[in-house]
């Protein structure tokens, strides 16, 4: 295949060290480096697309110059399945791995051309290391399971990730040659060379892979590639030594197609992470791995990047309790909603002719959830979710340790006690053209095109009015509002929208047996509980509900609607 119409769906860089917790402005994980425009930007060009063909050949072997010993995938033409998400995600220009169905992900190590005294050795144990924590089977004590055993389960099987971890590449210029790059041209180009490199030489020159095994939707790019330096990143952007000069090429950040030019292959979902330890104890530690293959989904991170500009405070929405936020625990029911995992059972006011009593298995078991809202918008709109937390499964590894680097800091654990969950969503969309964007009530339609003053023909591009970061980032097309796309509500009520991230999450803020929410006997917050809409006539959600009875692994709640 002409490798100058091969692109990469979506690349996870990796770098061997760990730094910081929330709240300095030094260390805020994810921080956008200045180089890179938002992924607001406009549209690419409609063009023709070739329809996927499945056009595999089982036939193909490894070429003439392949690299010995390299572990081919197990699962061979993976069939991913690219839901409304995916969908969204490409028509801003993000494609990657497919949220259900199979897909391959390819680990790569990467060493340069120099041996510095801070880089790290890739050897054997360091690529047995990255096969547990990606593929492994095993789980150790005080990790999550491997990014393949997570997925499994988090998904209730809907997603198989598989893969393996390549031979190191060792690339061909010294570090610091990206660096005078970096300065002089911005650090996409030197991600284009290194991946350039990188497919160069297990792909164009020797023939090692086999592109289709890596490319679950035909569409001739990789769908996951995972690039794990050897040299440790730093989460600042450029400083005055040669330390912070080099860890800035690594700094955590998401990058788009668009973003690349010319025939540089592309990185739909560009998550570079510097949270993998040096410590032997939690060598095979699969928590940052999940969490950035969680973004080459095409997840959102729910921590706040930006803070408030007034205050200079962040705010957790979600009280860092969900592996995109504090990088620790099982998925929210909002992100398996939308990842197509669970099917919630819809209760609007007008399907309540009578009291209603529903069992919820735990979270941790089954894809049980609840869906509550004035009327039944599917997955775009305001409501709330509810489920069944139980402290095992996924939860329990950071109910009984601290992770380490957690960015809320090590005080920062998983909730002991089981209890009901009430999450509120606001999941509205944009619709754009050209970088313009607008509120839109519509059913977004992934095919819609039209034709601007240049002639040419475009495409939409759909996302969610709201993020969880305290500045909007479409507040540039009049959208200023910063609600929270999902939160996690407080028994007690208070702080709502987590305006402050040192307030934490206990299991007291967890609505447990006996415990109403909407009623006169509830949290008086929550007794005529209001969506915000557009911040001053919200709608009502004229829906209450107790929680009758918790067991170790099924909560009964007893629903009722309001009187008018």
């Amino acid at each position: 295949m002409n490798k100058k119409i091969v692109s990469f769906s979506a690349l996870l860089t990796l770098s061997f060290l760990v730094t910081g917790c929330k709240g300095d402005s030094s260390v805020v994980s994810e921080e956008q480096p200045t180089d890179i425009p938002s992924t607001s930007g406009p549209q690419t060009e409609v063009t023709e697309s070739v329809k996927p063909s499945d056009s595999y050949d089982s036939s193909w072997t490894p070429g003439e110059f392949a690299i010995p010993d390299a572990v081919q995938p197990e699962v061979k033409n993976p069939q991913g399945i690219y839901n409304n998400l995916g969908k969204m995600r490409r028509s801003q220009g993000r494609e990657g791995l497919p949220q259900q169905g199979e897909g391959n992900l390819l680990v790569v190590p990467v060493e340069f051309a120099d041996d510095l005294s801070n880089s790290i050795a890739i050897d054997e144990s360091v690529r047995d290391s990255l096969n547990s924590a990606f593929f492994g089977e095993e789980t150790s004590d005080k990790s999550l399971p491997s990014v393949k055993k997570y997925y499994q389960q988090s998904s209730y099987g809907t997603l198989s990730l598989d893969g393996v971890v390549a031979p190191t590449v060792t690339l061909s210029k010294e570090i610091s040659d990206y660096l005078v790059t970096a300065l002089a041209q911005g650090t996409n180009v030197v991600i284009s060379e290194i991946i350039d490199e990188v497919y160069d030489a297990l792909f164009d020159n020797s023939e090692t892979y086999y592109l289709p095994d890596f490319d679950s939707d035909d569409d001739g790019r990789i769908d996951g590639l995972v690039l794990a330096y050897s040299w440790p990143a730093a989460d600042y952007f450029y400083g005055t030594s040669q330390y912070e000069l080099i860890s800035s090429l690594l700094v955590n950040d998401v990058i788009s197609p668009k973003d690349f030019v010319g025939e540089a292959p592309v990185a739909s979902t560009f998550f570079t992470s510097s949270r993998i330890s040096q410590m032997t104890n939690v060598r095979n530690d699969s928590h940052i791995y999940i969490r950035g293959v969680g973004s080459l989904l095409g997840i959102d991170s729910y921590d706040d990047v930006k803070g408030n500009e007034n205050t200079g405070l962040f705010r957790a929405p979600l009280a860092g309790l969900d592996i995109m936020d504090g990088n620790i625990q099982d998925h929210n029911p909002f992100t398996k909603y939308m990842m197509g995992w669970i099917n919630p059972q819809v209760i609007t006011p007008s399907s309540l002719n009578e009291d209603l009593e529903i069992s919820l298995i735990s979270s941790a078991e089954a894809s049980d959830a609840v869906l509550l809202a004035p009327e039944d918008t599917g997955l775009y709109g305001e409501y709330l979710l509810v489920d069944f937390y139980t402290p095992y499964g996924l939860n329990e590894v950071d109910v009984e340790y601290s992770y380490a680097y957690n960015p809320y800091g090590t005080s920062r654990k998983g909730l002991s006690e089981a209890g009901v969950r009430v999450y509120k969503v606001d999941s509205r969309l944009v619709e754009g053209k050209l970088g313009d964007y607008s509120m839109t009530e519509e059913e977004p339609d992934f095919d819609k095109t039209f034709v601007a003053k240049d002639g040419n023909t475009y495409s939409y591009q759909y996302d969610f009015a709201f993020s969880n970061d305290s500045v909007n980032e479409y507040q540039s097309s009049g959208i200023y509002e910063t609600y929270p796309l999902v939160e996690l509500l407080s028994k007690r009520g208070a702080n709502r929208h987590m305006v402050d991230y040192t307030v934490t999450f206990t299991n007291e803020d967890l609505f447990l047996e006996g415990d109403s929410f909407g009623d006169e006997n509830g949290a008086y917050f929550y007794q005529d509980f209001r969506f915000d809409g557009d911040g001053y006539q919200g709608s009502s959600l004229d829906i209450t509900f107790e929680v009758t009875s918790i067991s170790s692994n099924e909560a009964t709640l007893k629903l009722r609607r309001k009187a008018a």
